[in-house]
């Protein structure tokens, strides 16, 4: 097994400036949107921009990988949740992520940016068929995971993406995502309301 290096003061100081830049980023794009700058970013940082320039080619490679780390938070988090039921897992990683693009007004067009990416980081995905795979095995879900099922998701996810982006979108529209992909993938639809009434709660 190859020896793995030790991190080097250079690296660590470079992983706590790329950490500043991600947390200035972060209340930046919340007071700000679209509008976000370099100089936004840099001075809530504490950095020059040109020590930004040494991290990211741009402002929209750095919106982007602000928002794929905060996404994948958001999936770290309920993976490496204590629940053991895929169906509620899916449910709650569902309306979080929904929840996410309604925290900021230009989120949506973030997100809608990165899955039209080729070379966006699949991980996202991956959760997603890992939690469709646990559910249709174990008999909480009917509908096959296969790539027509995660279409059909990515599908509506998406729309309602764009919905929220517009600002035509009900501020429950989690919940009620949630609710008819539940039906869709073969719970009942007084269980399908009640887990994603239960996801849209806030935690106890």
């Amino acid at each position: 097994m190859p020896k793995t290096e030790p991190l080097t003061r250079g690296h660590k100081k470079k992983a706590r400036t790329h950490r500043r830049l991600i947390d200035a980023g972060v209340h930046a794009f919340a007071a700000r949107g679209a509008r976000i700058t370099v100089r936004d970013v840099a001075d809530g940082a504490g950095v020059s921009t040109g020590t930004f320039y040494n991290y990211f080619d741009d402002i929209e490679s750095f919106v982007d990988a602000l928002a794929l780390e905060l996404l994948g938070t958001v999936v770290q988090e309920v993976a490496g949740s204590n629940q053991p039921d895929p169906a509620r897992r899916f449910a709650t990683a569902t309306t979080r992520f929904l929840r996410f693009v309604q925290s900021g007004p230009d989120w949506g067009w973030v997100v809608l940016r990165l899955v039209a990416r080729p070379d966006t980081d699949p991980t996202l995905l991956d959760e997603l068929r890992r939690d469709l795979e646990q559910a249709h095995a174990t008999g909480r879900f009917t509908l096959a995971p296969d790539e027509m099922a995660v279409d059909l998701i990515v599908g509506l996810l998406l729309t309602s993406i764009r919905r929220i982006a517009a600002g035509e979108a009900p501020p429950d529209l989690p919940r009620a995502v949630v609710e008819r992909l539940l039906i869709l993938l073969g719970l009942c639809p007084t269980e399908a309301q009640a887990l994603a009434a239960e996801a849209a709660s806030p935690p106890a």
